[in-house]
């Protein structure tokens, strides 16, 4: 991810409740001494807290973000070791401009394409790229028709695609915003 333009971020594992509403309905494990009430509840998916990051560079001018994150997520289960799951996961976000700034070549926003190529060539260099397909998706964080489901051997392992326009607009994101 860091040779397709991606930094790495390390973000809080407790994020605000209404952002993780956003991505899912997991109810979050809340908190019952947060820091601060935007970081009252442990997170059920890493996107919550790099749309933020996204979002808080993108305020101070900065046409391109690419940012990604491996980290735990935490979901209610009973049948797990003191009652949560903790499982691993990988997260991306790719905000504003296709390329760089340059002379020659003219300003076009990140599209579904744009991210669903990155996905595809960390598959590529991480696992057997054969194992992978990648079908319609019914995320409701994802815009109809620019998100897909993606899905090894059968078994459903994530998601790609744009963010849906009420998505972006409960997250205050401003332009043309994919996750994976």
């Amino acid at each position: 991810l860091v040779s397709r333009g991606y930094s790495e971020a390390i973000t809080y594992s407790f994020t605000h409740p209404d952002w993780l509403k956003v991505f899912n309905d997991v109810s979050p494990l809340m908190l019952t001494s947060p820091i601060s009430p935007e970081l009252s509840a442990m997170r059920t998916t890493l996107l919550a807290a790099l749309c933020e990051a996204a979002k808080y560079n993108l305020n101070r001018q900065q046409k391109r973000v690419r940012l990604f994150e491996q980290g735990l997520r935490y979901i209610k289960d009973e049948c797990a070791e003191n009652g949560v799951l903790q499982e691993p996961m990988v997260a991306g976000v790719a905000a504003g401009e296709r390329y760089d700034e340059t002379w020659g070549i003219r300003e076009k926003s990140v599209d579904f394409f744009d991210i669903k190529g990155d996905v595809e060539q960390l598959i590529s260099v991480t696992s057997d790229p054969d194992a992978f397909e990648f079908r319609r998706t019914d995320e409701r964080a994802l815009h109809p028709g620019q998100g897909a489901d993606i899905y090894k051997n059968g078994v459903k392992v994530g998601f790609v695609g744009m963010l849906h326009p009420l998505a972006q607009k409960k997250l205050g994101i401003k332009g043309h915003v994919g996750v994976f």
